[in-house]
């Protein structure tokens, strides 16, 4: 199966909080295919540095395991507007559980 990684995943990863783990199972299961956007290499530089750890090794990490994903400006503009969609959703749905 195919997962898209985010920067938040790969923190839980590395990290190794519970969340973690379940982003362990997923990214460590070598019948996954498992792609990170390469912004997210930018954001876990910028997370490590803050948190006081070396951002190459988690860089080496990422890079060994999955695919980076090199985006234009067109599939950016659609994600956008995929991700307001989706926000919109929850945010509905998580007011009306309230």
């Amino acid at each position: 199966m195919k997962y898209i990684i985010d920067s938040h995943a790969w923190i839980n990863y590395f990290d190794g909080n519970s969340a973690g783990q379940k982003v362990k199972e997923i990214i460590e299961n070598n019948s996954n295919e498992i792609i990170t956007n390469i912004l997210c290499l930018s954001e876990l530089s910028s997370f490590m540095t803050k948190k006081g750890f070396d951002p190459e090794n988690s860089h080496k990490t990422i890079l060994s395991m999955s695919k980076i994903y090199r985006f234009d400006i067109e599939f950016a503009k659609e994600a956008g507007i995929k991700h307001a969609e989706i926000r919109k959703k929850t945010s509905w749905q998580s007011s009306t559980l309230n």
